[in-house]
């Protein structure tokens, strides 16, 4: 015996609701319509009422509207393809994924404000740029960065000094110190 979930029941009622749909003659009316706005026409299918009252196509109305949401072309996700190829240049090859994404959000405020002149300034604003620095992620960064700097920096000096080192005591004692590291 198959199981029958809700999943099941609403697949069978919206088959139903398109066989409905597909032989009713009165469609091509309104169709006509309709013929330049498929949002209008849609919204005008899913009030439409059967003699009961009930609305006739009331679980077709998701699908439709499910379809309608889909992307129709990739030209949205190429465009952003391109603004990200336009911000990551030769010179900013190394930007992190954050600062990536952070960019692309103040190019899109920009182009939807217009210009920065015209986005408006409010407290909220002032205090996030204020305390942009003490904010806990972005100073942990900082922190980390800095300190392997510092780690870089130290371990490049040592290995100069330790170079240094074996240049002054000379030829035969640097030999010794390098066969004494390696059987160590």
């Amino acid at each position: 015996m198959r199981k029958v979930t809700k999943t099941n029941q609403l697949c069978d009622t919206v088959c139903s609701e398109w066989l409905l749909y597909a032989s009713d003659s009165a469609l091509d009316r309104t169709t006509a319509e309709f013929r330049n706005d498929i949002c209008a026409y849609w919204l005008h299918m899913s009030n439409m009422v059967d003699p009961v009252g009930e609305k006739k196509y009331q679980h077709l109305r998701f699908v439709a509207k499910a379809a309608l949401t889909l992307s129709h072309s990739n030209a949205s996700p190429k465009r952003g393809f391109s603004v990200n190829n336009a911000l990551v240049m030769k010179e900013r090859g190394s930007l992190s994924e954050p600062s990536i994404v952070a960019l692309r959000v103040v190019k899109e405020a920009l182009r939807l404000f217009g210009s920065c002149t015209k986005i408006s300034i409010m407290k909220d604003l002032i205090h996030a740029v204020k305390h942009a620095h003490s904010d806990s992620e972005y100073a942990s960064l900082l922190k980390i960065s800095a300190n392997k700097h510092y780690l870089k920096k130290k371990k490049r000096k040592r290995s100069k000094l330790k170079k240094q080192r074996e240049l002054s005591k000379g030829p035969a004692s640097a030999c010794t110190s390098s066969w004494l590291n390696r059987h160590n």
